[in-house]
């Protein structure tokens, strides 16, 4: 789900994204959600609340689910359902800036929706799946994109074949914030001092930028050096400023 315009204006200026009355998704800075947080608990709540049925495509097969035949909404109401998850009253608190104890799931004909006991306030499928989409770019997270397979044999065996991978330890990432953090203070005008204030938004908003600006420079340099002809560049995608 790609966000609104203003939406994005709102996450680059490190601003909290009203939902409706009730719910306000904060942005928090760095030093906010490694000190007052914990950075490894908040990212373990955030893939709670957002991963997708696909990226839990393993764990949900030894479960003996398919990732395709649930839906994110109806994996969530799992989650929520279960009532014995601590993980779920921290996701309300630190995320939607609710009270978990106070919703309750509701049935109105074949719409599943929580409900707050007290108020009638509800989160129904929409407003989950648009709340989720801004998390994503709150925290930083990829959007990984499903496979289209031709049928359940062949969807079976890729999530057989990656889970022999990830038993092997194949899926280990070398990016962490601190590398992240390290190298916008050391190469751009904000410094040690100053980067606990930015959000994770603009965090890998300003890495990307500088990728971005670094190829680019890159490529001038290859044409003005006679290594790259200028004719093979599509200057509509090659350039500093385009996401």
């Amino acid at each position: 789900m790609k966000l609104e315009e203003d939406i994005e204006l709102s996450l680059f200026r490190g601003k909290n994204i009203i939902i409706d009355k009730y719910i306000t998704l904060k942005s928090y800075t760095l030093d906010q959600i490694i000190i007052d947080i914990e950075y490894n608990k908040y990212i373990s709540l955030l893939y709670y609340m957002c991963n997708t049925p696909y990226e839990l495509r393993t764990q949900l097969y030894k479960e003996k689910i398919l990732y395709a035949d649930i839906t994110h909404w109806e994996l969530f109401i799992n989650f929520f359902n279960s009532g014995k998850d601590e993980r779920m009253e921290e996701v309300f608190k630190t995320f939607l800036s609710l009270d978990y104890k106070d919703y309750e799931l509701k049935f109105y004909e074949d719409i599943m929706v929580i409900e707050n006991k007290l108020n009638g306030h509800q989160i129904d499928e929409f407003k989950f799946l648009y709340m989720v989409s801004i998390l994503r770019e709150m925290g930083g997270l990829s959007n990984n994109k499903e496979p289209v397979f031709g049928n359940k044999t062949s969807m079976v065996y890729e999530i057989e074949r990656e889970e022999r991978r990830m038993s092997k330890g194949r899926f280990k990432g070398k990016t962490t914030l601190k590398s992240v953090m390290s190298s916008i203070s050391w190469n751009s005008s904000i410094n040690i001092f100053q980067v606990g204030d930015l959000t994770l938004y603009q965090l890998y908003d300003g890495l990307n930028s500088k990728v971005k600006k670094d190829n680019y420079d890159n490529i001038m340099l290859g044409i003005y050096t006679g290594n790259i002809k200028s004719d093979s560049i599509d200057f509509n995608k090659e350039n500093w400023y385009n996401k």
